[in-house]
């Protein structure tokens, strides 16, 4: 099924928004390099750990696609053909979701102690994504719409744009 070949098409949406949240997370950082004071930092600490999951979730909820997966020709749908909600966007980014506090937590620890917490929650959690992506891909190389773990929570799949 030609429409549900999507691997580079996937690939590239993902470095494409990878790019667009990186660039998003530095201009938020940078606002630490002000010395505004500890409640500004604060927020900031919240914004930097919220905006690449608050990307991916508006984005797919509202228009079926990120800028990346614009570009790239791709749009995610429900299982039944038809525009997700964002409840589905919500559970296809559960996982992230799940891991925020530990982001969260060491964004707020860094911003209030001026130095890093012990790495070890967010050794744990990283490893922790790394799994899963590694889940992810396999689970998507042996499925017919090459649904990865994500698309099964949601009940969504990802197709080509003609």
């Amino acid at each position: 099924m030609e429409q549900y070949n999507t691997g580079w098409q996937r690939l590239l949406a993902f470095l494409i928004d990878g790019f667009i949240t990186e660039v998003a997370r530095t201009g938020i950082n940078a606002l630490l390099l002000l010395h505004l004071g500890l409640l500004v930092n604060v927020v900031v600490a919240v914004a930097y750990s919220l905006v690449t999951v608050a990307y991916f979730i508006y984005m797919h909820g509202r228009f079926g696609q990120t800028i990346g997966k614009f570009i790239a020709r791709v749009r995610i749908i429900d299982i039944s053909g038809r525009r997700i909600s964002y409840g589905q966007a919500i559970m296809r980014d559960i996982v992230p979701c799940l891991l925020l506090p530990v982001l969260l937590w060491t964004s707020l620890y860094t911003v209030i102690h001026e130095e890093y917490p012990s790495p070890f929650a967010y050794k744990l959690a990283y490893q922790f994504a790394f799994l899963w992506l590694v889940l992810e891909l396999i689970t998507m190389l042996f499925n017919e719409q090459r649904r990865a773990i994500h698309d099964f929570i949601a009940r969504t799949v990802v197709v080509r744009v003609p």
